[in-house]
């Protein structure tokens, strides 16, 4: 009997240290989870922003008024609200939940590798842009008590992404909601996993020139001559045309309205630049090459 009272009196504070250490861990992990969540915190309310103003983008409710990009490939937007988007090159790598727009105009979110659309408390499908006159719903992303990627549609309560990747990991938050962003002319192209969506610059304010229904940046005139194109207006209320040695007369008409004389001015190349303006005051230039022979 004694030797069986000795043995577990020896075993006593191996168990009671046993418990303490797994205590220790228990509550190590709940505050390496607070301490995640806490810093969280600001990268998700900056990522529900974004997403919020890329929304009133597709509205048309906030213009993209101009655009800078650094030498990383990522790009500040100036919106017509006085805010700035700063839009980066690329997501991080790693299973993180990315947003998109479907061809149905439906928020989506990808998660490894699969792509399902957002539904709200009634199951159906969440509209990124007005349908039926009736404004897109706003989708924001969160992360629950337990440390899992959520999202909410509108007022609605937060619903627990599928998956088998669903937990949050602070390394793979990403920058911003697009894997990628290009320019082309006057519209800018923002591109989520597997889906873009075009946005027009300045709200589609534009002019393009056109010769022979084909579309030109250039055009040649003979020295004394002078040439008939067409320039196409999209929103234009105003313009202005920068001073040039060419001689050049916009009309009212719709083609055939651009005339472009080389009267009197040397043999060369002339660029010409064209102050664009939309009714709500914003400006974008537009230029063309013309080159006497």
């Amino acid at each position: 009997m004694k030797k069986i009272l000795i043995l577990l009196i020896s075993l006593l504070p191996i168990i009671t240290f046993t418990a303490c250490d797994d205590k220790d861990d228990i509550r190590k992990d709940i505050d390496e989870l607070n301490a995640r969540l806490d810093a969280l915190t600001d990268d998700l309310e900056g990522l529900n922003r974004d997403i919020k103003k890329f929304q009133d983008m597709m509205k048309g409710t906030i213009l993209i008024t101009k655009y800078s990009k650094d030498e990383k490939g990522n790009y500040t937007l100036s919106l017509s609200d006085g805010t700035e988007l700063v839009v980066y090159s690329g997501q991080p790598l790693g299973e993180i939940p990315t947003l998109g727009v479907n061809d149905a105009g439906n928020w989506t979110y990808t998660l490894n590798g699969e792509t399902k659309e957002l539904i709200d408390g009634e199951n159906n499908p969440c509209p990124a842009v007005p349908v039926d006159g009736k404004d897109g719903k706003t989708p924001t992303i969160s992360i629950d008590a337990d440390g899992y990627w959520c999202y909410a549609v509108g007022d609605g309560e937060p619903k627990r992404i599928e998956g088998r990747y669903n937990i949050a990991d602070i390394t793979k938050i990403p920058g911003g909601i697009f894997s990628e962003v290009t320019v082309s002319d006057n519209e800018m192209t923002f591109t989520f996993d597997g889906s873009s969506t075009t946005i027009p610059l300045l709200g589609g304010l534009n002019m393009a020139f056109y010769q022979s229904d084909e579309e030109i940046t250039s055009v040649e005139v003979g020295k004394e001559a002078a040439i008939k194109i067409t320039a196409k207006q999209t929103y234009v209320n105003n313009i202005i045309v920068d001073p040039t040695p060419l001689i050049v007369k916009l009309t009212e008409t719709e083609t055939d309205n651009l005339t472009i004389s080389a009267k009197g001015v040397e043999i060369g190349e002339y660029t010409v630049h064209f102050q664009i303006f939309s009714k709500e005051g914003y400006r974008l230039i537009k230029s063309l090459t013309v080159t006497v022979k």
